[in-house]
């Protein structure tokens, strides 16, 4: 007792000092003792002092509270009224310690309401918390801390329900929500605002005053924090059920947020409906499900099912929350009642669109039920359902047969038990005898089997599956992957059903047959369903064997492609293992063959063969018809080789070099060292040989000496043709071994050679002799045949097998750069060839080609790998070794393209050639020329794609393109030189859209060479006439989708380069018109008939038209630049006018609606009228004037059709003046149109012109 007095006397210290706050006169002690209520380490608290107060001092407490409370709002009331500015105002409020007074108020209220679980509330304690609430919002943006700390607590007023909440509800909730709502806001802010959700009614929502709040609850609505809780999300269908005037608003409001949520996010809005749904009642309940959930269902129905995330899926996401809560009562009936005026009629709508919504709609809803209906009722509404899926499955559309057919199937697994007998085998019957043979869909064949699949989960349906699966085993060859890879995914269903027996199905050999020319997706499921049959887990080797055998002898092909998936499905132990089994195999049968006994080798495994020679004798106990067991051999020479291969595949297929692979690749090696050299000697067929080089490739050189040392020779005595069965196993083993640098420079001696003019010659005997001695000297050497052609050969290879490249330009770059410098020998070959017009002596034209081409190719890879090494490595990190920057290469060689080549094309042959030079010239040097210009663009436009052309580059071939088209052989070049300009499109774009600004590529050159295009392909049909009209008409087929690809990226980039955009499509809406017109000039006065389809048209103006409307977006640029061109006055000659009408009207025609064609036409009308009303030139033929008069006519004709109006009623044309004027007409050509004249002029901003 005597310790404790010191606390009560401390404590009656306080509670002095406290009271002695009421007179208002002591605001400094009050916030001190505030200070140290907060401070931890202080023993002080407010609550030992409010519990040693008795009744009348808690009154006159608070009483004073109340004054200083008020005395405080009073005062930053009087300041924030102040014409100063709000920081001067701010800070003298601080300074006048108001806002730490009301921090020490708020922290008594605080206290006070934490004393008990009901606490005592003074009314002037009430009185306070008006105040408080009253002050927030007086409160400056620098308060913000003080304007929580009062919200908070009148939360808590709220919360608890302490007397007088309703009138500190209001503010408070603004405050919370606008704290939820910014960027840095927590979930448990949103949970905060939940807590005071009441409050809401307590708004009277029809006045004025309510604006700031409902705005603020809009934002709600669509704030990710509020969606991602369940507080969240109860709070926002609270706002749902407020006010019937509310609910349209804020449903409006999430509408708009629909077209781009998530499937999570559709999901909770789903969950927000639906809860508002339940909990609303009356009035509200009707308002939420007339104005919200059938306007979803109404809408769900009727919008566009375009795009991968079109707004149908959203919104029926957003109402498959529903169907999952059809547990809940009265869900059913809400359902039921709110679809039947929309879905029966959706679904025998004309549009397929909407007859495709509304069976996703009754198939997530499945099935519609009407609690109140009697039995009589229920089974009619059931038995609408179930034949409205009957026709849903035969609907004309595609599309809604294969809804059809996935809705089918998940019905009838879910509720099997539900469904009548009669139905589910009627359905089931359509499934596999009618619809599973729709021929005009694959689509739908393979929906089936995904469909049975999943009909498959339900075991109640195995009975009826069992008897109707087997009609079903020709699908295995079906004409379509999808649907074939569909068939396989539902019999490796089935494979794990025991009622139901997969060769029951379909046999092996169909299996095998469709393994054989699978595609990759297709054969690794194939090997999946097939693993267990071939490779029996828990068996006996000889029956791993057996089984092995039957394979490769029922197809050899499909084995081969059986084990390079099978790794997918075996452990890494099990395929050495069966690698070691198939190598003592073999080993067993060439001991066999030599007459020694089966042996114990150093690991301890035992020979096979008696085991496989076992297999082979129960085989052909089977087989032979006589009885005689057959015994494995070397003579099965198939089965030797398919076992082979097997193993090189295994072996390739599994990442042996792995750390934790170490001691298996180690047993491997040892057993293969031993077995290698039997191999060698045995086996000398291609394909066994090439199986035997691939495993050697995978070993040491060291573990097999004796081959490994003559490999080399074995490449140098190969015959020119060799292909690469025959030496790309060789190079893949020396590569792999190290002695990548051996062979390069074999290849770059070989090429050195070849491509040296005036080398040493040698003579048969191996005499030198030189142009200075006088006799001859005789000396012994050894003459290393040379094979360019060979060498050429195996460095395509090397640059083709991915290891092999890696190792050599990383660990050979000193000889890859000699490979280069010799096989930049060729130019000056080729020039002398190009200059002296026959073969070379030395060399021969395929060398040449060849060797350019590689060249090329190489010095691709030496600038991807410079590049590489470039991002993976400071300069102060590089090694000595490391390669250079190629660029400079690259520039040289298409500056030597464009002076020694593309001269070449603009040659004419002359006549005067005397025989030899004729019999020499086995290939016309243009000819030549172009082959290689072909080659080497092809590989330029690879080297675009990989990023490995400098931008100066990338300008230089925009120019050299352009300059092959002025060529006479333009026409074969355009494909070439479309795949160029998208690919330079690409790239300049590329440049826009990073941070930095592309150099050197310019707008101007894309749109140069897109008009240099459309030039050739005009001049192509000026020049050429009868059947070369068909080669550029082919042409155009093949260049028209570059083309269209690169109008669309311009297209998608046109807020990057806007410039760009306008002008290929004005280049492009330029050589239409021109295009044309001069077809219509060309036709005379015997008018080209009007059509219906651009294809019709004249070849040239339906090419460029056809890519101008390929896509609406392109179209649309197409003609707001044609509308723009008109109203511009730019078609000063009136075929031009009348070529404009011609193209609106085709595509007015071809096209279901064109937006924006009124106005168009509206100013075609008008440039017709001016042209009408202009007076005649003086020095204007009278012919040309018949032949205005007559464009005029033709154009007022077609313009008053698309207008409505009626025709012209006097052509302005005599009949004796139609002769001549045909007679006169002259073709116009794409290079003298008017159009392109003043194209300059109205294209100010540094476009295209045609000029």
């Amino acid at each position: 007792m005597e310790e404790a007095a010191p606390a009560d006397m401390t404590t009656s210290h306080y509670r002095e000092g406290l009271l002695a706050c009421t007179s208002g006169v002591h605001h400094q002690q009050l916030s001190q003792m505030a200070a140290k209520h907060y401070d931890k380490n202080d023993v002080f608290s407010f609550e030992d002092v409010l519990q040693s107060l008795s009744k009348k001092q808690q009154d006159g407490l608070w009483s004073g509270l109340h004054l200083m409370c008020t005395d405080m709002e009073k005062q930053l009331r009087d300041e924030l009224q102040e014409g100063g500015e709000i920081g001067q105002q701010t800070e003298r409020i601080e300074e006048g310690d108001i806002f730490l007074c009301l921090e020490a108020i708020l922290a008594v209220m605080a206290t006070t309401i934490d004393l008990g679980d009901q606490p005592s509330i003074p009314p002037k304690m009430v009185d306070c918390a008006r105040v408080m609430h009253a002050v927030l919002s007086d409160l400056p943006d620098s308060a913000e801390k003080l304007r929580l700390k009062i919200a908070k607590l009148l939360q808590t007023w709220w919360v608890q329900d302490l007397s007088g909440k309703e009138d500190v509800a209001s503010t408070t909730l603004v405050c919370l929500i606008t704290k939820s709502l910014q960027p840095g806001a927590f979930q448990t802010d949103v949970k905060v605002v939940n807590s005071m959700s009441d409050s809401l009614h307590l708004v009277y929502w029809n006045d004025a005053s309510s604006a700031d709040l409902e705005n603020l609850l809009e934002q709600c609505l669509v704030s990710p924090n509020y969606l991602k809780i369940n507080e969240g999300r109860n709070f926002l269908s609270d706002l749902l059920r407020l006010n019937p005037k509310l609910t349209a608003r804020f449903h409006a409001t999430i509408k708009t947020q629909l077209p781009s949520c998530s499937k999570s996010v559709a999901q909770q809005y789903g969950e927000v409906y639906f809860k508002a749904w339940r909990n609303a009642a009356g009035e509200h309940r009707e308002k939420i499900e007339q104005s919200c959930i059938q306007d979803l269902m109404f809408f769900a129905v009727h919008t566009s099912r375009k795009g991968s995330r079109s707004l149908s899926a959203v919104l029926s996401q957003v109402l498959s929350y529903f169907n999952e809560q059809k547990k809940q009562k009265g869900v059913d009936k809400m359902l039921c009642t709110l679809y039947e005026p929309i879905i029966w009629r959706a679904l025998n709508a004309l549009n397929s669109s909407v007859r495709a919504n509304a069976a996703n709609l009754l198939i997530d809803v499945f099935p519609l039920q009407h609690p109140d209906n009697n039995r009589e009722a229920e089974n009619a509404l059931l038995q609408r359902q179930i034949d409205a899926l009957n026709s849903l499955l035969f609907d004309a559309s595609p599309t809604v047969r294969v809804i059809a057919t996935q809705g089918v199937c998940r019905v009838m697994s879910v509720y099997w038990e539900v469904l009548p007998a009669a139905a589910l085998s009627s359905l089931l019957s359509k499934l596999i005898q009618e619809v599973v043979y729709d021929a005009n869909s694959p689509d739908v064949r393979a929906t089936v089997f995904k469909g049975l699949k999943y009909l498959l989960d339900n075991p109640l349906s195995h009975p009826l599956m069992k008897a109707a699966l087997p009609t079903l085993g020709d699908f295995i060859h079906d004409a379509s992957e999808k649907v074939i890879i569909s068939f396989v995914e539902m019999l490796l269903k089935v494979k794990g059903i025991r009622t139901v027996k997969l060769s029951s199905i379909v046999t092996i050999d169909n299996l095998l047959a469709r393994l054989e020319v699978a595609t990759p997706p297709l054969a690794r499921r194939l090997v999946a369903l097939l693993y267990n049959t071939f490779q029996p887990a828990g068996q006996d080797p000889e029956v791993r064997v057996e089984r092995i055998i039957h394979l490769i002898r029922s197809n050899g092909e499909s084995c081969r492609t059986f084990y390079r998936y099978a790794a997918h499905q075996m452990s890494t132990t099990d395929a050495v293992d069966l690698m070691l089994l198939l190598c003592r195999c073999v080993k067993g049968c060439i001991r066999a063959a030599r007459g020694e006994e089966p042996s114990v080798d150093a690991g301890g495994d035992s020979s096979l063969e008696s085991s496989s020679n076992a297999a082979e004798r129960r085989e052909g106990d089977k087989e032979n018809e006589e009885g005689e067991e057959e015994m494995l051999s070397l003579k099965d020479t198939d089965v030797m080789e398919g076992m082979l291969e097997i193993i090189a595949l295994l072996w390739t297929s599994n990442d042996l070099d792995k750390p934790v692979n170490e001691p298996l690749k180690l047993k491997l090696v040892n057993k293969f060292s031993r077995a290698m050299p039997d191999f060698l000697a045995t086996f000398q067929e291609p394909r066994a040989l090439s199986a035997i080089l691939i495993l050697a490739s995978k070993m040491p050189a060291s573990s097999i000496p004796s081959f490994s040392t003559g490999c080399m020779s074995s490449l140098k005595n190969l015959p020119t043709t060799a292909g690469p069965d025959s030496f790309g196993p060789l190079l893949t083993c020396l590569v792999s071994w190290g002695k990548g640098r051996d062979l390069l420079e074999m290849i770059t001696n070989w090429l050195d050679q070849s491509l040296t003019p005036n080398r040493p010659r040698e003579d048969e005997t191996g005499e030198s002799q030189s142009e200075g001695s006088k006799k001859k000297k005789r000396r012994v050497m050894f003459i290393e045949p040379v094979h360019p052609i060979l060498g050429l050969k195996f460095l395509d290879y090397l640059l083709s097998n991915c290891q092999s490249r890696t190792l050599l330009l990383t660990s050979c770059t000193k000889q890859v750069m000699e490979l280069v410098s010799a096989l930049h020998k060729v130019l000056p070959c080729l020039e002398q060839r190009f200059l002296t017009g026959t073969v070379l002596g030395f060399t021969k034209d395929e060398v040449l080609t060849k060797s350019i081409h590689s060249y090329l190719r190489v010095l691709i890879h030496l600038q991807l790998k410079f590049a590489a090494d470039s991002e993976s490595q400071s300069d102060d990190q590089q090694s000595p070794m490391s390669l250079d920057d190629s660029s400079p290469r690259f520039e040289e060689l298409l500056a030597w393209m464009s002076r020694e080549l593309s001269l070449t094309l603009r040659v004419t042959p002359t006549h005067e050639t005397n025989e030899s030079t004729k019999m020499s010239n086995n290939l016309g040097l243009p000819q030549l020329a172009k082959e290689i210009i072909l080659e080497l663009l092809d590989l330029l436009i690879d080297s675009l794609m990989l990023d490995v052309c400098s931008s100066d580059l990338q300008d230089q071939l925009a120019l050299f393109c352009k300059e092959l088209l002025a060529t006479d052989q333009a026409v074969a070049f355009l494909p070439v030189s479309v795949k160029m300009m998208y690919q330079l499109s690409q790239k300049m774009l590329e440049g826009a859209l990073s941070s930095s600004v592309p150099g050197g590529l310019s707008e101007g050159a894309i749109t140069s060479l897109f008009e240099t295009i459309i030039m050739s392909l005009s001049k192509s049909f000026i020049k050429t006439e009868g059947e070369d009209d068909v080669s550029t008409v082919e042409v155009m087929t093949r260049i028209k989708p570059g083309m269209t690809e690169s109008l669309r990226l311009c297209q998608r980039h046109r807020v990057l380069c806007p410039s760009l955009d306008q002008n290929v499509v004005s280049s492009l809406m330029a050589g239409a018109i021109s295009e044309m017109s001069a077809a219509l000039v060309t036709s005379g006065q015997a008018p080209l008939d009007l059509v219906d389809s651009v294809s019709l048209l004249p070849p040239l103006p339906a090419f460029l038209l056809g890519v101008i409307a390929s896509t609406g977006v392109l179209l649309k640029s197409f003609l707001a630049e044609l509308h723009q061109c008109v109203r511009a006055g730019a078609l000063e000659k009136t075929s031009d006018i009348c070529a404009v009408t011609y193209i609106l009207h085709t595509l007015s025609k071809d096209k279901q609606k064109i937006d924006g064609l009124d106005l168009i036409l509206q100013s075609v009308e008008s440039e017709l009228v001016s042209v009408e009303g202009a007076p005649n030139v003086e020095d204007k033929k009278e012919d040309d004037i018949i032949m205005d008069r007559f464009w005029i006519y033709e154009a007022r004709k077609i313009l008053n059709s698309l207008l409505g109006k009626d025709p012209p009623t006097n052509p302005i044309l005599p009949a004796e003046e139609e002769a001549d004027g045909t007679e006169n007409a002259t073709p116009a050509s794409f290079e003298t149109s008017s159009l392109n004249r003043t194209k300059k002029k109205l294209y100010n901003s540094g476009g295209s012109s045609l000029l």
